[in-house]
This record gives C-alpha cells, sequence and structure tokens, in this order.
C-alpha cells in the first residue's frame, strides 16, 4: 500500500502547480502590445487584465492617454516598453512609471518611458527596456521586433518557447520562456525524495499521467 501521508503531500503539490498561475492586471492607461513574443491581433481598446503562467513572462505595453497637447485635446501614445516579469502564484498590478496629466509630463515620459509592477504578495523580480522602432512606417510588427530584441543583451531580453496564455477577456494562444528550473524538474526533486518502493512509484506515476 502506498504512504499515504508522503503521498498525499506529493498529490498536493501537483495540484497546486498546475493550478498556480500569475494574474496582471493593467492600468487603463497602458495598452498591452504583446504577450511572451506574439503580438495581440483583433483586440481594441483597453486589456484590463492577463492570466500567465508562472515563471518568466515578457509583456509589451504603451502608455496611452488623452491629454492636452497644443491647446488641444489629443492622444498620447508612448514608446514601447517591453517588461520581463519573474512571479509565481501572484496577482500584479501594471501602471505607468509617472502620471502622464499633461504634454509635460509626456515629454517627461518619452525621455524615460517605464512602468512599476506591483504585487500583492510582496516584492516582484521585473526588468524593462525600451523597444526602438527601426522602420519610418505607421504600423510595426513587434513579433519581428521582439525576435531581434529578444536577441540582444537587453536586460528584458529572454529566450522563447510556446506555451499557451490566457488572455482575459479574450483567449489567446502566446509564448511562455525556458526556466531555470521548471515546475516538473521541482516535483521530479520531491517525488525522489520519498521513501517510496518500485510498486508505489510505478503506482503514483499512473496516478499522475491519467490526471
Amino acid at each position: 500500500m502506498i504512504k499515504k501521508t508522503s503521498l498525499s503531500l506529493l498529490v498536493l503539490m501537483l495540484a497546486y502547480t498546475a493550478q498556480a498561475d500569475v494574474i496582471v492586471n493593467i492600468d487603463r492607461d497602458l495598452q498591452l502590445l504583446a504577450i511572451n513574443g506574439e503580438e495581440l491581433t483583433g483586440s481594441f481598446g483597453h486589456t484590463p487584465q492577463v492570466t500567465l503562467g508562472d515563471g518568466i513572462n515578457q509583456l509589451v505595453f504603451r502608455a496611452e492617454k488623452v491629454i492636452h497637447m497644443g491647446g488641444n485635446k489629443n492622444k498620447y501614445k508612448s514608446p514601447a516598453i517591453v517588461v520581463k516579469i519573474v512571479a509565481n502564484n501572484s496577482q500584479l498590478l501594471v501602471q505607468p512609471s509617472i502620471n502622464i496629466r499633461d504634454e509635460t509630463m509626456s515629454k517627461e515620459f518619452d525621455r524615460n518611458p517605464g512602468v512599476t509592477v506591483i504585487s500583492q504578495q510582496g516584492k516582484v523580480e521585473y526588468t524593462q527596456d525600451v523597444l526602438l522602432s527601426r522602420g519610418m512606417g505607421l504600423f510595426r510588427d513587434y513579433e519581428k521586433e521582439l525576435v531581434r530584441f529578444n536577441q540582444s543583451n537587453s536586460v528584458a531580453a529572454v529566450s522563447l518557447r510556446k506555451q499557451s496564455v490566457q488572455n482575459t477577456p479574450h483567449g489567446t494562444e502566446g509564448y511562455q520562456y525556458n526556466v531555470e528550473t521548471s515546475k516538473v524538474e521541482q516535483l521530479k526533486v520531491h517525488f525522489s525524495q520519498l521513501k517510496l518502493s518500485d510498486e508505489e512509484k510505478k503506482a503514483f506515476l499512473s496516478w499522475a499521467v491519467s490526471q
């Protein structure tokens, strides 16, 4: 018979691993342009929230806000900002680094564009950089730009592998990044530490595969 206490703990760990995710709430003055190397298409207006897998994720934002510019109301659009976030089972809020109230503040933001990432769980690890446009056209290909960007030495660059990402309120396919220690590897470590017989290990693995 499988050792109930050890197996129960491992089952709980596996269930937690499967359910954990990172919920990113996005300030209304930020427009989400890309998730993990994939440009958002067919999505108009503000995206209030996305749900990502645990580990390393890369998001691209741009500040957008209607402000007084030159005596008239116009929509200000900032340079694109690439943000690499490292988080697990967290609730995050991403907002512009400053409140862009007028033309003066918009020029200040242009000189130093950035975001602040806040976690309900405390400190969160993130780095950011500006995604410079090489073309002069009105439309940008963020996917191609990110491929080049991620081959650079930027602190916000990452290495890609395909993974599903939930985008609230619309679903989309995206990418998640290689993490040094994946959740599967962590599970293997915990599994190897349990003193189970060969039959008990086979029984557990059979159960895990069926989930």
